[in-house]
């Protein structure tokens, strides 16, 4: 029945492959391709997925700590306070930051642009990311607090979540977070070096951290976002609410991106003076 299926009808060949497969057309065209008016999206499973990503974020952060704290009972690493949870949150970050960097890579060489509505992919990349800021903003509340931080994580989450309930948007924000994540793996050795007194290799790193950084928050992501907003607002769907939603969290986003540049910057003068 299959066969015959395929043999008289294409669309229902097609249909009938995503039916067995549970996969939709990597193009994320397929509202407009079968004539459906509502996204496809189930709240439920997007729920699950958010709450497995936070669930393995927890459990890569106190399998590392674990570890870690093995390494420091063996006597290395003994002399330096908090070494187990700075190691820790410092790699839980850098395991982020290269996952979105491989994702939102895969997306933007792969995925149809400027589609209305969110690939399976991007949908995918947007739960990984939600669990991980759920994680990082639970982890900043209790050990690190940071008022930055918070309003970053707080602007970036609810933008995903708006992605999300409307099922579009996720093609800009890959590209965002392409941009925003590009810088983060040098962060993590920088900043150990730094805060373990490993003198020659903060020194080295410390430019490449520091010009990386700021060139992409202060100088290409501005200059880019406008014109992420500008297609976005394009878009037939969501509603005009959501869009200006969305570019209300994106100038949030920059700013405090540019708090923390300033910042750096402060720093990094001091420490070559």
């Amino acid at each position: 029945m299959y066969k015959l299926l395929t043999t008289i009808n294409k669309p229902i060949s097609e249909q009938l492959n995503r039916l067995f497969t549970n996969t939709l057309p990597s193009d994320g065209n397929f509202l407009v391709r079968y004539n459906i008016s509502e996204p496809v999206f189930c709240n439920t499973v997007s729920c699950c997925s958010i709450f497995n990503s936070f669930v393995c974020w927890c459990a890569l952060f106190a399998s590392t700590y674990t570890f870690c704290r093995l390494i420091k009972r063996c006597g290395y690493f003994s002399q330096h306070k908090l070494f187990e949870r700075l190691i820790t949150s410092r790699l839980v970050s850098m395991t982020h930051a290269l996952g979105t960097l491989y994702l939102s890579t895969n997306i933007v060489l792969n995925d149809t642009p400027w589609t209305v509505y969110n690939s399976s992919a991007q949908n995918q990349m947007i739960a990984f990311s939600l669990g991980y800021f759920l994680y990082d903003t639970v982890y900043t509340c209790l050990l690190e607090w940071n008022n930055l931080f918070l309003i970053h994580h707080t602007a970036v989450g609810t933008y995903w979540v708006m992605c999300l309930q409307s099922n579009t948007g996720g093609y800009a924000g890959a590209i965002m977070m392409l941009m925003g994540e590009c810088s983060n793996p040098i962060q993590l050795p920088w900043e150990l070096s730094r805060r373990m007194k490993y003198t020659y290799i903060s020194n080295f790193l410390s430019p490449i951290f520091t010009y990386s950084f700021i060139t992409m928050r202060c100088g290409v992501l501005p200059i880019v976002s406008p014109y992420l907003w500008y297609r976005m607002y394009l878009l037939p769907e969501p509603n005009e609410n959501y869009k200006l939603a969305w570019m209300g969290l994106g100038t949030g986003v920059i700013i405090a991106s540019m708090m923390w540049s300033k910042s750096l910057w402060k720093g990094y003068k001091k420490y070559k003076n």
